[in-house]
């Protein structure tokens, strides 16, 4: 692989196994962007990706965008999957910056693309970052879905390290949702596998969901081992944020188990570490850890400092359950009555105010998860009318192949051989009576044979039916028809302009009429049969109706010829109506819209 193609893989591959010394070192030997168009493009994709990587999400953004940029300066066959890239890399940044609407259409758009080029893979990866946004709207259920779809594939294309990170994602969804027992057996697996046997921050956030599992259900010894691996994997020079709500957290267990000392040792340590910005949710825990160690100790002013410190960051980022949880907390540690009616009826508020966030986020899990099966049933549906399209239009091809060959090939044939009978005909003076007779036969039979090869060659061929033309193509049709079944009476009747009827709606309702008159005559044993063609509010209605047998619908499987009408009316957007029963004939109009 020559440069920079080279480099550019290589830098890519250090971003997935989550190295970043090594990702910093390959990107710093690429150098600036190069002048190929394709290569610049994939520099920024990488780039877009790296800064996500690192947390800084305005240069991860503006990388992105000026990736969907330069799409257009690529090969034109080469577009639709860059772009597709580049919306996958902006989709990500949006929802890391929490517009999840957008996030959520961009990777809709990208995986729509994705399966369209029949990139299984980056279509996976798609649907992962759709489970991401979902989990964040609080449906977790939907996100254990969406990555157990993305496993085959991945185990199929992808790296080792992908399988494991849609693993680890998957089981974060398991225990946000609740399913502890399937979720901490997977991320134990996980921490045995690359990229999280060794220690990196992606093995530190493991450990600390571990701990934080076991905490809870009230394993200490299990939970403090689990966050020691953690720490372990945390330079406090390089994750100072990351490490402080491990010492929180830290800190919180050990009161739990009545280590007020060791409380005390944890949080100091987290009060000593530097951090830009950090998170709200841990600064509330933070305050209300103090608080509950400075009630221990008696010091019920710095107590209710905390307290009142931790209630002002959850009433100003809004955060109900953060805020709930304080005043539990505070009223379990504070003593005085009036601060405990004032937290008492602050708590009521919160409740309330939880209880009508409850019933907004449902609603709004629902239509996202509503948004999202709508895309995906129009997807398909596309998906399998283009196969439908496909499948008809072979089906075609053959058709007038065999058409071309029957009319080139054995009608060239019969035509010769019933020249060559004509002309032994002429100089036939000398040949018997009986002979004769026989002559006569052949020359018939030669001319009967040639001229139904033409007309089942036209039949098969269709290739000269068009809007303007259908009106003859169908008359041709029944003209066969009658010389074949002299005592059924047949009749078309055309309401409208057809030739403003597009050419291929016009050949697919040449189709359909052919199938629907073969049935009737070959199955409902019909005295009569009408042919109907009505153009009326941008649509033509092709109805074919007989008063034979007919049958009853409700016992009737779909044969090749009813599954074939279906496809061919849906892959141009129609419809299929049948109505039959037994003794009363057989009605069945096909819809199809079109634009003239």
């Amino acid at each position: 692989m020559e440069e920079p193609w080279r480099s550019l893989t290589l830098a890519n591959a250090a971003i997935v196994a989550r190295n970043a010394p090594l990702t910093e070192e390959r990107l710093q030997t690429l150098g600036s962007p190069v002048s190929d168009a394709e290569a610049m493009f994939a520099w920024d994709v990488i780039h877009a990706r790296w800064y996500a990587f690192q947390g800084r999400l305005a240069e991860s953004s503006a990388q992105a965008k000026t990736a969907m940029a330069r799409v257009e300066l690529l090969p034109s066959d080469k577009r639709s999957v860059a772009r597709a890239a580049a919306q996958h890399r902006l989709g990500v940044v949006y929802r890391l910056t929490s517009d999840d609407d957008e996030a959520m259409r961009l990777q809709m758009s990208a995986e729509r693309t994705y399966l369209e080029a029949q990139w299984e893979l980056d279509a996976a990866f798609c649907r992962a970052e759709m489970a991401a946004i979902l989990m964040k709207r609080g449906d977790p259920g939907a996100a254990i879905d969406l990555y157990m779809s993305t496993l085959d594939v991945v185990e199929r294309d992808g790296s080792a390290l992908q399988l494991s990170a849609i693993r680890f994602n998957m089981a974060v969804a398991m225990q946000r949702a609740g399913n502890d027992d399937a979720a901490a057996p997977l991320m134990r697996e996980l921490l045995s596998l690359p990229p999280y046997d060794r220690p990196i921050p992606e093995r530190a956030v493991i450990a600390q969901n571990l701990a934080l599992m076991a905490k809870l259900n009230g394993k200490v010894d299990e939970a403090r081992t689990w966050y020691q691996d953690a720490q372990r994997c945390l330079d406090p020079q390089v994750h100072p944020a990351q490490l402080r709500r491990l010492l929180i957290g830290m800190a919180d267990l050990a009161l739990r188990s009545d280590d007020v000392e060791e409380a005390r040792a944890q949080l100091l340590m987290a009060d000593a570490l530097v951090v830009d910005g950090p998170s709200v949710t841990s600064e509330i825990e933070r305050s209300s850890t103090w608080a509950r160690i400075h009630a221990h100790d008696g010091n019920e002013s710095l107590a209710t400092h905390e307290i009142d410190r931790a209630r002002a960051m959850a009433r100003e980022q809004h955060v109900l359950e953060e805020h709930a949880a304080v005043l539990d907390d505070a009223l379990r540690v504070v003593n005085d009555v009036e601060y405990r009616m004032s937290l008492l009826e602050e708590l009521t508020v919160v409740q309330a105010e939880r209880l009508a966030a409850a019933q907004t986020s449902v609603a709004r899990i629902v239509a996202a998860r509503t948004q999202y099966e709508q895309e995906r049933a129009v997807r398909e549906l596309e998906r399998q009318h283009e196969l439908m399209r496909t499948i008809i239009d072979t089906h075609d091809a053959t058709l007038r192949d065999v058409g071309r060959d029957l009319h080139d090939s054995l009608g060239q044939d019969l035509t010769v051989l019933s020249k060559l009978l004509h002309r032994v005909r002429e100089h036939s003076d000398a040949l018997p009576d009986e002979m004769l007779t026989h002559l006569d036969l052949a020359v018939g039979v030669s001319e009967r044979a040639t001229r139904d090869a033409r007309r089942i060659s036209h039949l098969l061929a269709a290739s000269d039916v068009v809007g303007g033309r259908l009106h003859a193509a169908i008359e041709g049709l029944m003209e066969g028809l009658r010389a074949a079944w002299p005592d059924v009476q047949m009749s078309l009747l055309v309401h409208g302009d057809v030739s403003v009827i597009p050419d291929a709606t016009a050949r697919m309702l040449f189709r359909c009429t052919q199938g629907l008159l073969q049935n009737a005559m070959r199955h409902a044993v019909p005295t009569c049969v009408s042919v109907q063609v009505m153009l009326r509010d941008g649509a033509v209605h092709l109805s074919v109706e007989d008063d034979g047998v007919g049958f009853d619908p409700a016992f009737i499987h779909a044969g090749m010829g009813l599954r074939d009408l279906h496809a061919r009316a849906e892959a141009l957007g129609g419809s299929v109506h049948v109505d039959s029963s037994r003794g009363h004939g057989t009605f069945v109009q096909v819809t199809v819209p079109f634009e003239a």
